[in-house]
């Protein structure tokens, strides 16, 4: 009797394995199926060119909060996601804010010079305030301070064409 245990598990594990082995090379007929990777590359080129769609701006902010994540446009694409799948709605979002606001250039402005107004003509710029003097900064370190938290503004400076004009090549002493 025991014997006949014995060889009655031994023939359900061979019969598992069998299982097994006939389970797996159905899903590998499955995924080396012509059409399904056909499919696949399908998906991936869609995301690739979703990704590639996007303006310069929304591709600079996506790279970074995708960074934030320990991820890059190359990851997303190789898991077939596009831009405006789901998992990405808040970055979308946020990045949609940010570059949705485009910055004024070569308008009338007045600005102080040694205490005195001064009529010229400026541009908006990114900044960060704090010490004597804001910082400008480039879209690309603008959107960085926004997607860490960091308060920036959008001031009014001089245009540098503006200023070379007005002051005939020369700089004043600072």
């Amino acid at each position: 009797m025991v014997g006949h245990g014995i060889r009655n598990r031994g023939m359900a594990i061979a019969a598992g394995i069998m299982l097994a082995l006939i389970a797996s090379s159905a899903q590998a007929q499955y995924i080396n199926d012509p059409s399904m990777v056909e499919a696949r590359g399908k998906k991936e080129r869609a995301a690739q060119e979703a990704w590639v769609m996007l303006p310069p701006k929304m591709k600079i902010c996506m790279d970074q909060a995708l960074a934030m994540s320990q991820m890059s446009f190359a990851t997303a694409i190789k898991q077939k996601l596009p831009p405006y799948d789901p998992r990405f709605a808040t970055q979308m979002s946020r990045c949609q804010r940010l570059a949705g606001r485009d910055l004024q250039v070569n308008f009338p402005c007045t600005i102080e010079e040694n205490g005195r107004p001064v009529d010229t003509m400026c541009d908006e710029v990114y900044a960060q305030l704090g010490g004597r003097q804001p910082v400008p900064l480039t879209y690309q370190q603008y959107v960085g301070a926004d997607l860490h938290a960091r308060k920036v503004d959008i001031i009014e400076m001089e245009s540098p064409p503006a200023r070379d004009a007005r002051l005939g090549g020369q700089r004043p002493y600072r």
